[in-house]
């Protein structure tokens, strides 16, 4: 984003600074609206601007609403405050949307959004906005713009990358590890997401990234994903539990991981 703005700005100098600040808004009005909220850190990567103090000026315009979180900036990686729309930050986004861009049902109470996930999405948010900055990706879907779309047991990616060539990624944020059930289906809505069958539902994306931070959760999902590794099928019993399926044999039930998914599927560690 940053370098696209910079060749608009070399290919039209005669565009004014209240034109360039116009589009700095709608970037980031949009950004805010397809994800619901944004930390101030990220907005400024959006904006293709370095503390100049963008998001300040949208929350003084009442475009933006900003608000402490519960942490307060004490935890590492999850923001002091995040940004949300205002209802007129809200119009402004809708008034700005153009055919193929999806009316999203927006909350504009920010105390609504859930706490334990401001770390992983805040993680997916920067990676996303680098990624457009330096040209990597041309677009994204985030997951509120996929759910009306989604299939059963298909899996609901944390944000879809669409690179140069429009092949899309995949992108899952695994913080703490998943273990036993949520594991196997974990591993099983994946697959269902990357596969390309016939006369089954279509494949939403070409590839998946797993990110994560801790090493040890790196190990255990390449495991998982191991050609031939087992993964269980799980159902509810009449009773209402889940629990792994068990056939008349009396044997449970499982599938191993497909011969096709191999690359298909790769899990990242961060940088400390």
């Amino acid at each position: 984003m940053a370098a696209a703005r910079a060749a608009m700005i070399a290919a039209n100098p005669g565009v004014s600074p209240r034109a360039r600040g116009a589009e700095k808004t709608r970037l980031v009005l949009n950004w805010v609206y397809r994800w619901g909220w944004a930390s101030p850190t990220t907005i400024e990567i959006v904006g293709g601007v370095k503390r100049s103090g963008l998001a300040a000026r949208l929350v003084k315009n009442g475009l933006l609403a900003s608000t402490k979180t519960e942490s307060g900036g004490a935890v590492k990686g999850v923001p002091a405050h995040i940004l949300t729309l205002t209802k007129s930050g809200l119009n402004a986004a809708l008034k700005e949307l153009v055919e193929d861009d999806e009316l999203l049902d927006y909350d504009l109470d920010a105390y609504k959004i859930r706490q334990d996930q401001l770390r992983h999405y805040e993680l997916a948010q920067k990676a996303t906005a680098l990624n457009l900055s330096d040209g990597t990706i041309k677009d994204y879907k985030t997951e509120s713009q996929t759910t009306k779309k989604s299939f059963s047991k298909v899996k609901q990616h944390d944000v879809i990358w669409i690179n140069n060539d429009g092949t899309k990624i995949g992108i899952e944020i695994e913080l703490t590890p998943k273990h036993s059930r949520k594991l196997d289906e974990f591993v099983l809505s994946c697959l269902l997401s990357v596969q390309k069958k016939e006369g089954g539902p279509p494949s939403q994306v070409d590839q998946i990234f797993i990110v994560t931070d801790v090493p040890a959760i790196q190990r255990r999902y390449r495991q998982a994903f191991k050609v031939g590794e087992k993964v269980m099928l799980w159902t509810k019993n009449k009773a209402g539990f889940v629990i792994a399926d068990v056939g008349d044999d009396n044997k449970q039930k499982h599938f191993t991981v497909p011969a096709w998914s191999e690359g298909q599927i790769s899990c990242i560690v961060l940088d400390a």
